[in-house]
């Protein structure tokens, strides 16, 4: 979208910062990997998940990128106080990174342990309780087995490193978003999906993850992750 601003003996024309029409496209294509993944490659359910949990820490590395790359002059600082020169974004973007890595790395022990059966391969340690262990657990993930777990990442990298240049550098957002407000921005994101898809997952395991469940799975986390895409760069339209 575009809007016209005449002057005496001048005509100007700026574009708005919306996000371009094909990224929510490219979006959903590549959520569309693991629907090909579950139909022809035979991933289970620790695949889909351990892909997923990949895919938040993609999430965080363009994170700090955006927070590196936000221009602002040297002396300006954030409405909370954080200078946003050089020094404040290397200041936020290490807090971030610390911050994320933890809670990223947590939520990597959880789809490890739930749905990939690390505890279960375990010897029993407390009395005679056996750990738990999912009922399709095998030591050696298809998905990997397959050598599609390096693809599938290579795809979540150009479609996160196109929404950064397009949007994030093409359409203005790295004048827009303070760098306080783009270490805080992928969080939202991240719990919605996390809540998805553990308890998609644990739904999945209930039914024996069977193919319908896991292809439903993959579609609600679409979805999840398409809200969000649009909620993100509307808001940062609206900054300007």
């Amino acid at each position: 979208m575009t809007s016209v601003t005449t002057h005496p003996g001048a005509t100007t024309t700026t574009s708005t910062t919306s996000p371009n029409a094909w990224a929510p496209v490219a979006l959903v294509l590549v959520n569309a990997i693991p629907l090909v993944g579950v139909l022809v490659f035979g991933w289970r359910l620790f695949d889909l998940m351990l892909l997923y949990w990949l895919e938040n820490g993609v999430i965080g590395v363009f994170t700090v990128l955006k927070i590196l790359a936000r221009r602002a002059s040297p002396n300006a600082r954030d409405p909370q106080g954080v200078p946003a020169g050089a020094l404040g974004k290397l200041i936020v973007a290490c807090f971030f990174t610390v911050h994320y890595g933890i809670f990223w790395s947590v939520h990597g022990v959880f789809v490890l342990t739930l749905f990939g059966g690390v505890l279960g391969s375990l010897p029993t340690a407390v009395g005679a309780v056996p750990f738990y262990a999912p009922p399709d657990f095998q030591p050696v993930s298809s998905l990997a087995a397959a050598g599609t777990l390096a693809l599938a990442l290579a795809s979540l990298f150009v479609s996160h490193g196109a929404s950064y240049v397009t949007n994030f550098l093409g359409r203005g957002e790295d004048r827009t978003l303070t760098p306080v407000a783009l270490m805080a921005q992928p969080y939202a994101r991240v719990f919605v999906l996390h809540a998805t898809l553990i308890g998609g997952g644990f739904v999945v395991l209930l039914l024996g993850s069977p193919v319908a469940a896991l292809l439903l799975l993959v579609a609600l986390k679409t979805g999840v992750d398409l809200a969000a895409h649009l909620r993100e760069h509307r808001a940062a339209g609206r900054a300007t």
